[in-house]
């Protein structure tokens, strides 16, 4: 895993992380946390406060109820979330 990151930092890409944990693995190989964008659904509160506090403020939200967190906690860290909304057309939510 770590050779991914050591191929993509020099090359100035950005990577799509999905967890704590694997934010946390591209911020020890040297990723700028502005190329590190949190996605997937069903972020823990605990997951969204630990990527703002490394600075990783892009994040792909799924709903508005994790619109709505981020910006809470973002609120609670006097900082600000750059939001992607991923919509999906044709989807119904039950």
């Amino acid at each position: 895993m770590k050779t991914h990151y050591h191929y993509l930092h020099p090359n100035h890409l950005a990577v799509l992380r999905v967890s704590a944990g694997e934010i946390s693995i591209a911020l020890r190989a040297g990723f700028d946390p502005d190329k590190i964008y949190f996605h997937g659904n069903n972020k823990l509160p605990s997951e969204i406060e630990y990527a703002l506090k490394h600075g990783v403020t892009h994040f792909v939200v799924d709903n508005f109820y994790e619109l709505e967190l981020c910006d809470q906690i973002a609120g609670e860290l006097d900082t600000v979330v750059k939001a992607t909304v991923r919509v999906v057309p044709g989807i119904k939510a039950y």
